[in-house]
């Protein structure tokens, strides 16, 4: 079993499992992270705790279902742009693309299951589908999840042996028959275009405008010169971007560049390279300005962390 408890935002982040995400700080209240995760016999169960919002975006691994059960009932969950209740779950299907967001802090607890483990439980329907999907409101097998997951983490805190003990396979068949039941909860319906009738979708226009961001050296634009690119109104792309994300396009290119800056100043030896070449790379020139908006994001000047190599 292990345990993390940290004031460092990016060292929470690597220590999340089963996914290949990326994360975006928001609105932190608490600077303080923590993630406890406990493999049971290829069952990995998480339960984390963020002081902050955050955009966490990314793919989720070809090997197993993801199975996410939000616990805050003060913020606003939403998984691929939809509402994520306290009773529904966030299912991430082997090798989706998904994005969960939140606005405030919040906790969140997981199982990834294997496909394997799980393949006898579902319908031929639910096979290759490759989406991140949100169930119906189902209070009894969110209590039953919630409960299973943190009572075997808090038995592997007391006894460490736990995992490799008879008493673990016990626990694994409970909860691959709960995940089992949770994973064939019903279809979610088609998801809606963005503004009524549009040329593509509000998924399809999330991804083209996410390529044209990474394609460019700052990764920042006006939001009309991308919804000019991307073919669309300036309206259709905020509100695609707000359904998503929970902020607009050009909040959530701030958002992506302050922490790539973050990334690349851990990173950098303090004695080769200066805070100011790093952020003229990321499409900054107003230096001071920057450095005080940095500060109120992660804690820090952005000469702080370019002193603290990254672990």
């Amino acid at each position: 079993m292990d345990i993390l408890r940290s004031k460092d935002f990016d060292e929470f982040v690597d220590s999340v499992r089963d996914v290949d995400s990326r994360m975006l700080l928001r609105n932190v209240q608490r600077r303080i992270w923590s993630n406890a995760y406990l493999d049971l016999n290829g069952l990995h169960l998480q339960v984390g705790k963020l002081g902050s919002g955050n955009i966490a975006e990314g793919q989720s691994f070809n090997s197993g279902y993801m199975i996410y059960l939000p616990l805050t009932d003060r913020t606003l969950y939403t998984a691929n742009a939809c509402t994520l209740g306290i009773d529904s779950f966030a299912i991430l299907e082997p090798g989706c693309e998904f994005s969960i967001c939140t606005e405030d802090e919040h906790d969140w607890c997981t199982a990834f299951v294997p496909t394997h483990r799980v393949a006898s439980f579902l319908s031929s329907s639910y096979i290759d589908q490759k989406r991140c999907r949100v169930t119906p409101a189902m209070p009894e097998y969110a209590g039953r999840f919630n409960g299973l997951v943190h009572s075997a983490l808090a038995a592997a805190a007391i006894h460490p042996e736990l995992a490799t003990s008879p008493a673990a396979a016990t626990l694994a068949v409970e909860i691959l028959e709960l995940s089992g039941a949770i994973l064939s909860a019903p279809m979610p319906v088609e998801k809606r275009n963005v503004g009524g009738r549009p040329r593509i979708s509000r998924d399809e226009l999330i991804r083209r405008a996410k390529q044209i961001i990474d394609s460019s050296s700052g990764g920042h634009h006006q939001t009309g010169d991308l919804a000019t690119k991307l073919g669309v109104s300036e309206r259709m792309l905020r509100n695609a971007f707000r359904e998503y994300y929970g902020v607009g396009p050009y909040r959530y290119m701030q958002l992506r560049q302050l922490q790539r800056i973050r990334s690349q100043l851990r990173l950098a030896e303090a004695e080769e390279v200066r805070v100011s070449d790093v952020l003229v790379q990321n499409g900054v020139w107003e230096f001071g300005r920057f450095a005080s908006h940095y500060r109120r994001h992660f804690g820090e000047l952005p000469s702080d962390t370019l002193r603290t190599k990254a672990r």
